[in-house]
């Protein structure tokens, strides 16, 4: 009976649903975007245990010079290697913030070498551009009508304003 009772307990351990939770993770995806007239890169985070459950989550979008630099956990800067995945893993495990989902789009060109090309941010008032060729992009088009549409529709996100946010900064 001993036996029996051990091996009930022993399957239970090995089959608990903290030993089967899938791990937060981060993909590299790509989509086109018509604004923009070319395909684009992001990174996803998504949360732990993202594809065992139906539950929709809120998104930050995060941006930077180049979509991997969130989670590249080698620049500099970055104090024991830890990169945006650590922080937010942390951050949800002690009950500081909720899941979410995180998006770090491409803000540079398709080779990487301007942000203007491609993506330099619309501006209202042009005459205010430091410099020539700033502002003239499609930036805010690509993420108002391609980006934000395309997450909405390939992701279980809470799909409204009241549940995005942004943050980072263009060089």
């Amino acid at each position: 009976m001993k036996r029996v009772f051990s091996i009930q307990v022993l399957g239970l351990l090995l089959f608990s649903p903290a030993l089967l939770a899938q791990p937060s993770r981060v993909e590299k995806r790509s989509f086109y975007s018509n604004a923009l007239g070319l395909t684009k890169n992001y990174y996803v985070y998504l949360p732990a245990g993202y594809d065992n459950s139906t539950e929709r989550y809120p998104v930050v979008y995060f941006l930077k010079g180049h979509e991997s630099e969130w989670f590249d956990p080698t620049l500099r800067g970055r104090v024991g290697g830890r990169a945006l995945q650590n922080v937010v893993d942390d951050l949800i495990a002690s009950g500081e913030i909720g899941k979410m989902i995180i998006v770090c789009p491409s803000t540079a060109s398709e080779d990487h070498t301007s942000f203007v090309n491609s993506c330099g941010v619309n501006m209202l008032r042009p005459s205010l551009r430091p410099m020539e060729g700033i502002g003239t992009g499609r930036f805010e088009d690509y993420f108002i009508q391609d980006l934000i549409p395309h997450i909405d529709a390939t992701l279980r996100t809470m799909a409204d304003h009241e549940h995005r946010a942004i943050d980072g900064f263009l060089l």
